[in-house]
This record gives structure tokens, sequence and C-alpha cells, in this order.
């Protein structure tokens, strides 16, 4: 039951009804079994999972919390982690790894035949087992106390809007909300009208739009030219941003109309000025969740030397692998790693160069800070990320470099991307320049106006029943 399906959209109304029909106290048990039935729309069998992890952290939590002695509040936040990792690791890397092995094996003379599970993986059980860990986590560090009611932390691990791609929550602010639903106010219905439309014209009118531009080109380099390969990588940047950003636009929305804020997971990252600050803003609820139980941690008691360097690099190759169980994933973390190190090397000798010149310099020099930016981490990363094996990236490289023509079928891909990406780049422009919520000081004409805009690009340019987001493989 996808965001873009009008499937989605039946159930959604009749969820608004009858939660807002029902007596305060009914409504967290409707929403357990609205975002049960949701999950086991994808599969019935999903449930199990998720129903079992639920019970493991529920019952760890309370545990860690009541108990005062630290072995026993060690132990039992192992047995959370292993048994979250230990499905993850089952049912997304297991056959990877299996692989790989009997692969390194062979080159050294010796081979055997590698155990295939072969498993469906579960959506988003990468999304729900870092959630359900940071609970456990937070409970054994004293920051948060275990809920004594199973069925709202059922919920908080299950919420529909953000269970099958985010963003990743913590128990400390979705909790609470879940514990008293009051319902929806005016400003809030609003506001989720407003990002459900947002987030349906970035995923049907930009993403699938530009899907039609980078598929074909990814799928075969060397056809077109170096031209449109160009614009096929940058096309592919806006592609990713808008899938995504548009699932977590919907999700937020969605939550809002029953009452509920969620984290925000993107801020404008494609105009940050440098990578630091452009993991600041995109997946913020991952990067964020990496740097409070990965990179602290091992800056501060981890065995690595140099621990800066160290933490870093391990929490970017631990990025790329969440992302997916193939070599690319882990050298599109390792690359980000080495942007985010040579980064921090450089620091000094950036700071002179943006103090050397006036007003007028510092504002080129942060100009182009931004392009480079987006050429680093956008272009760059995410080729490595869309590609779909790495000697594939080597020759969508050579196509720009060594076959850089233009053909009329380029400038038509360049029409298109401005059409499609033009509105989203002077809106961000916008937010950039007065805030991510800023459409909130619009008069009502002009949201209003706006909306329309949105509606109809959705119905005219949309695609009906539309593809896939692509988060929904992790």
């Amino acid at each position: 039951m996808a965001f873009n399906s009008f499937q989605f959209l039946y159930f959604l109304i009749a969820c608004f009804v009858v939660f807002h029909g029902l007596p305060e106290r009914f409504r967290s048990p409707f929403l357990l079994l609205a975002s049960y039935y949701f999950y086991g729309s994808w599969e019935v069998l999903f449930l199990i999972l998720i129903f079992s992890s639920t019970v493991l952290d529920y019952f760890c939590g309370k545990t860690i919390g009541n108990s005062k002695n630290e072995n026993i509040r060690k132990l039992f936040l192992g047995l959370s982690l292993t048994g979250n990792l230990g499905l993850l690791f089952v049912f997304k890397y297991f056959d990877f790894f299996s692989v790989s092995f009997a692969k390194l094996f062979a080159m050294s003379g010796n081979s055997y035949s590698p155990i295939i599970l072969d498993l469906i993986l579960p959506v988003g059980i990468s999304f729900y087992t870092f959630q359900t860990l940071s609970y456990t986590i937070d409970i054994y560090r004293k920051e948060i106390k275990p809920i004594n009611n199973f069925f709202q932390f059922a919920l908080f691990v299950s919420y529909f809007p953000q269970l099958v791609a985010g963003p990743i929550e913590r128990a400390k602010n979705l909790l609470p909300q879940l514990e008293k639903l009051s319902g929806v106010t005016a400003d809030k219905f609003k506001g989720g009208i407003w990002l459900i439309l947002l987030g349906l014209f970035k995923k049907v009118v930009i993403a699938d739009n530009l899907s039609r531009i980078v598929e074909p080109a990814f799928d075969s380099p060397g056809v077109g030219g170096g031209f449109q390969m160009l614009l096929a990588l940058y096309a592919f940047t806006f592609q990713v941003y808008g899938d995504f950003s548009g699932y977590s636009d919907i999700a937020r929305g969605t939550s809002k109309l029953f009452g509920i804020e969620l984290r925000l997971n993107f801020q404008i990252p494609f105009f940050a000025k440098n990578i630091q600050i452009f993991w600041n803003r995109w997946h913020m609820s991952l990067s964020s969740w990496l740097k409070d139980y990965v990179f602290f941690p091992l800056m501060l008691r981890g065995p690595l030397r140099d621990k800066a360097k160290s933490s870093l690099f391990v929490s970017m190759l631990l990025i790329g692998i969440w992302h997916g169980a193939a070599w690319k994933y882990a050298v599109f973390g390792l690359y980000h790693g080495t942007l985010l190190i040579v980064f921090e090397s450089t620091r000094k000798i950036r700071k002179k160069i943006r103090n050397a010149g006036g007003g007028f310099q510092k504002k080129c020099w942060s100009l182009f800070c931004i392009v480079l930016t987006y050429h680093l981490a956008a272009v760059g990363g995410l080729a490595i990320f869309g590609c779909k094996w790495l000697a594939r990236l080597k020759q969508m490289g050579e196509t720009v470099i060594y076959d850089f023509s233009f053909h009329e079928k380029g400038f038509i891909m360049l029409g298109q991307m401005i059409y499609y990406v033009g509105p989203l780049l002077l809106l961000h422009l916008y937010k950039e320049k007065y805030g991510q919520d800023c459409y909130k000081e619009w008069s009502w004409s002009t949201q209003l106006l706006v909306m329309w805009y949105l509606l109809l690009m959705i119905l005219f340019h949309g695609t009906v029943e539309g593809g896939y987001f692509i988060y929904f493989q992790f």
C-alpha cells in the first residue's frame, strides 16, 4: 500500500474519519490496528517479524529500566542488540556475505557452494530496527524511562506513516505524543495537506518523470553521448531527493492529520556549503542516529586510534551498508567518509580563503562551496549509489569525459529537467532565505494558489499508481 496509490488514499480517509470519530481512549488501539493492517498489506508474514521485535524490546526495555544490577542491564541490552541486528542480518545481509566469502575463497584456490537463504526482505526492516534499538539504548543510558503500556509501545514501533521508510523516530519525541491523542487542529490539518501535496509533487511529478531520463542512460551509458549522461547524473540527484524527501513529506503530512508531529528528515541539502552540512540536512534521522549511537560512543570509549577520523569513517561505512547488501553501498559510505575527513583536514585553509576578501568575494566563495558540495556529495556520491554495479560507474565516467557530444535529445532532456525541477529549486531558494516553514507566513490566497499548482501538476503530469519508492528496498 504505497503512498502514491489510490488504495492508500482510501485507507487514509477512512482512518482519519474513524480516528476523529472515536473517544480519545480508543484512538491508540485503532491506530495500532490500522498500522498492522497497513504493514500486513505488503505481506502478512512480515507482521510476525515486527511483532517479535516489539515484544523483545518491550521486555528488554522494562528489565533494563527496572534493574539496578549493571550486569543484568548489559545482558538485556545485548539481547536487544543481538535479536534486532540478528534479524536484520539474516534477512538483509546473510546471502551477500555468504556469496562474498565464497568468492574470496575461490580466489585462493578453494571453492565451496555458499548457503543461500533467498529470503524476501521485509519492507522497512532497517527503519524500525534502528527505531526500536534507540529505545532500549536510551533506557540503558537512563535518558528515558521504559513505557508500561505494551500496546502504546507497539504503536511506537509500527506507526504507519513513518513505518516503511522513516523518518527514524526517537521514543522521547514520539511516545509522549502517542500517549495523548487529542486530534488535529486547523493549523495541523492545513500543514498536513500542504506536506502531502508537496510530497506527492516531489514523487509522482519530479521523481517518476525524471526516472524516464535516468534509467535509459544508466542502463546504457555509452548510448547518447556524454552530455546526456551528465544530464542523467544531475537528474538522478533530484530523482532520489524527490523520491525519498517526497515520502518523508507525505509521512509528516499524514501524521499531522492525526495531530502527531514527526521529525524533519530533509532540509534543503543541495544548498549545503560543505559535506558536513550536507549530511546534517540529508536523511537527518539516520545521520543523527549514527552520530548519537555510533560516532560519539566510538569517540569517547572506542578502541580506535585517531578516534575522530576513525569514528567518522566507521559511521559513514555503516551509513553505506545500511542502504543495502552490495559493495557499491560500502563504497558509497567510504566515499563520503573520505570527503568528510578531507573537509576536517582542510578547515584552516578554507577559513583563510573565506576571510581573505570582502563581502563580494565571500559571496562568490559561498556559491563556489555550494556548487562544489553538490557535485561531490550529490552527483558523485549518488552516482555510486545509483549504478547497478561498480564497473558500470567507470563506463558512465568515461562516457562523460571521452564522448562529450551534444544531441537533440540532450536538449529535450534539459528542457524536461527545467520544467519539473525548476519550481522546486525556486521554492528551495525561498526556504533557504526565509526558513523551512516560511509558507506559514504566506497569505491564505498565496497558499491556496501554490497548493492548486501542486494539485494540478500532480493530476496532469503525475504518474497514476506510480513507481515504487526507492527507499522501500532498504
